[in-house]
Parts: structure tokens; sequence; C-alpha cells
């Protein structure tokens, strides 16, 4: 015959403690995948993680670049513009993170 293996509470509550944390990181994950800047003309623009860098460089230059907006039609954006956008993208992004960490205290 086979043997039974229990598991205490201890094993069973830090499994869930691991699943929900687990999924927890998805759902940030997913959040700032999904980053956007909406200018006011109505223009979409991704604000992820991974497009900061290339904010940054287009910054550098200081001078109105053409950009790819989120529905993939390119448009000029201007520093001014870019500028709104990046720390649009940052303050979402701390929401974000401070939300993940509030809910990883609670587990």
């Amino acid at each position: 015959m086979g043997q039974i293996n229990y598991k205490t509470a201890e094993v069973l509550q830090a499994e869930q403690k691991e699943k929900a944390r687990k999924e927890l990181k998805r759902v940030r994950d997913q959040a700032l995948a999904a980053l956007s800047h909406t200018l006011p003309n109505g223009d979409i623009v991704q604000v992820r993680p991974e497009d900061l860098p290339n904010f940054n460089m287009a910054l550098a230059i200081g001078s109105a670049k053409d950009w790819v907006m989120s529905d993939n039609s390119v448009r000029s954006l201007t520093a001014t513009e870019m500028q709104s956008a990046v720390a649009d993208g940052i303050a979402q992004g701390e929401a974000i993170w401070q939300a993940y960490t509030d809910e990883l205290k609670a587990l």
C-alpha cells in the first residue's frame, strides 16, 4: 500500500501564500505591460517600463521625434509631450508597485 503524505497547517498556509504571491505578481506585470498615456489630442502612447529608455534617449536629443503610438501609427511628439508621457508613466508605475507591495504585506 502507498504511503499517505499529510501536510501540516503551516505547509498548507505557506503554499497558499506562495500561490497568492505569484498571482499578485502576474497581475502587477500585466498592469505594467499595459501602461499608456493619452495625449491632449486623444492619441495614446505606451509608457511601459521597457519604453522609458527610448523616451530618455529621445529627450536627450531634445527635439520633436517621430514616435510609434499604441495603435502603431506614427506621430511626431514634442519634447514636452514626451516629458509629460514619461512623468505620467512613472506615476502610474509607482501606483502599481505601491498596490503590489500593499497586497504583499497583507498576505
